[in-house]
């Protein structure tokens, strides 16, 4: 930095004449404020390459050709069409499927069903009941001789009986003849409620506190739904597979001891 002289005020003035006068130092070169960006090159910033993105370049839809008016599939040839499902929609298959009744099991009520007892259906017969397998067998006549002094065979009276969910079932139900008359409660009650059942919804439990069982009844009005057989069918239905007739019988061997 140096003074010069103004000749016409003899002032000084001070001036940077390393920066506004280019003779003192001519190897400098003046940057401009505003350095222009070249296009597609890079820019060099605080000693890091910026790349300036290219634009996108644009592609272009293909509309794919339609196919040909006679290989478009016509509405009536297609199964699942909204015109054929609602055809097959209208066909109600209760009309076309018969419901058969295939199994009928010979039991008791259980302890949650509400059931009702058919007023007219009713059979005494020779029943064997095998506790171990939670089993009743209908003896033939030519063989109650056989087990007559057995405990586990009785004379019962086999009723229809269905739930509320229409489930049918043949109760074999103990007799107070059976019994001797003497009106012993573990058969008088259920007995009690079987002849309930064939008036009113009825349910047959066994109370523990009490030790016996006990009878509900309810005023329900649904009408209960049998099945529309012969007491014979269902009977046969019933014990199928559980009919004692020969002296050879698996049961019979089993409650003489010779069952291998």
């Amino acid at each position: 930095m140096r003074k010069k002289l103004n000749p016409s005020s003899g002032t000084s003035l001070l001036e940077d004449s390393a920066v506004t006068d280019p003779k003192i130092m001519p190897d400098v070169v003046q940057p401009s404020l505003f350095p222009e960006l070249p296009e597609d090159g890079p820019v060099v910033a605080s000693g890091a390459e910026v790349k300036i993105p290219k634009k996108a370049k644009s592609k272009s839809v293909v509309t794919p050709t339609p196919l040909p008016a006679e290989k478009l599939m016509e509405a009536d040839d297609d199964e699942f069409s909204p015109e054929n499902l609602r055809l097959l929609n209208k066909i109600d298959l209760r009309d076309l499927v018969t419901a058969e009744l295939v199994e009928l099991p010979a039991r008791k009520p259980k302890k949650d069903e509400w059931f009702r007892v058919h007023p007219d259906y009713q059979q005494q017969g020779g029943i064997l009941e095998i506790d171990s397998e939670n089993k009743v067998f209908w003896v033939s006549k030519k063989m109650q001789s056989q087990v007559a002094h057995d405990p586990c065979f009785t004379f019962r009276l086999c009723v229809l009986v269905v739930t509320r969910q229409g489930v049918p079932f043949i109760w074999p139900v103990k007799t107070d003849v059976e019994a001797g008359g003497t009106g012993d409660k573990y058969v008088r009650i259920p007995f009690a409620a079987m002849t309930e059942g064939r008036k009113k919804w009825t349910r047959l439990y066994w109370s523990q506190d009490r030790r016996e069982h006990q009878v509900e009844t309810s005023d329900l009005l649904d009408a209960p739904k049998f099945p529309d057989k012969p007491f014979s069918e269902l009977l046969k239905l019933a014990f199928k597979d559980a009919v004692i007739s020969t002296v050879d019988h698996p049961a019979i061997l089993n409650l003489k001891g010779k069952a291998k």
